[in-house]
């Protein structure tokens, strides 16, 4: 566990690589009011209904994800491969007090880059 202090707040960060237990929830980042944590299995019905948002549709692919089950699959091909591959990948964002989910943000590794990606 890492701290980071600036602008008058501080975030508690860690990152790991190797086996990853897709329902242990692994905390990234968190602030005050918000918190970084890996997806797992039980966050298929979310991470469907942000796949499927106009926004998400429009400005980044259409997935066609119609079911939690579906969800589930995409979620093991792309953000658990890539937390097993890379160390890191997309989150879930949530409230840090009552754990209510507000979005999807992190790393995404892309080949035409030299670098993580923020998405």
């Amino acid at each position: 566990m890492a701290r980071w202090r600036g602008y008058g707040y501080t975030v508690k960060f860690t990152f790991a690589c190797g086996l990853v237990t897709m329902n242990d929830v692994h905390i990234v980042a968190e602030t005050q009011r918000l918190r970084l944590r890996r997806l797992v299995d039980s966050d298929a019905g979310f991470y469907r209904q942000m796949l499927n948002d106009p926004d998400f549709i429009h400005f980044i692919a259409d997935r066609h994800i119609d079911s939690d089950a579906a969800a589930l699959a995409e979620m093991q091909t792309r953000v658990y491969a890539s937390y097993q591959k890379h160390g890191f990948g997309m989150y879930r964002v949530e409230m840090a007090e009552t754990g209510q989910p507000v979005g999807m943000a992190g790393l995404v590794r892309r080949d035409f880059l030299d670098g993580p990606d923020l998405g």
